[in-house]
C-alpha cells in the first residue's frame, strides 16, 4: 500500500489566532491571514489572486492557477467576502492584495513569513 504523504497535524489554538490577528491588525499581511483562515486558500493563491477573479456577488474566488493544476472556485463566507470589499482599490495589476506601499513600483507582495 503506498504511503501517503504527511499532512499538517496543527492548527493554531484559539488564543494564538487572536495574538496573531491581533499583532497583524490594520496591516497587508494581516487581511491575508484572515484571508487565509476564512478561506484555507494557499499563500500563493491569495497572494496572486486578481480582482477579476473575485465576483463577490457571487461570494466565490475563482483560483485558475493552483499547486495541483487543477482550477478550483472557493466559497466565500460573509468574513471573507468583507477582507476584500475593505481592500477594494482598482490599480492596474488588478492584484486584491497589493501593498500600498509598493503600489507605486508595480511589484506585489510575495515573500512574508506568519
Amino acid at each position: 500500500m503506498p504511503k501517503e504523504p504527511k499532512g499538517r497535524d496543527r492548527r493554531l489554538e484559539t488564543q494564538e489566532e487572536s495574538k496573531l490577528l491581533e499583532a497583524l491588525k490594520k496591516t497587508i499581511v494581516g487581511d491575508m491571514v484572515r484571508f487565509a483562515l476564512e478561506t484555507a486558500m494557499r499563500r500563493s493563491e491569495i497572494v496572486h489572486m486578481q480582482w477579476k477573479d473575485v465576483p463577490l456577488t457571487r461570494r466565490t474566488v475563482h483560483i485558475p492557477e493552483t499547486k495541483t493544476e487543477t482550477p478550483r472556485t472557493i466559497p466565500l463566507n460573509s468574513e471573507a467576502c468583507n477582507i476584500p470589499k475593505q481592500r477594494r482599490v482598482v490599480h492596474q495589476l488588478g492584484l486584491v492584495f497589493l501593498d500600498v506601499k509598493l503600489q507605486s513600483t508595480g511589484k506585489q507582495l510575495t515573500n512574508f513569513r506568519c
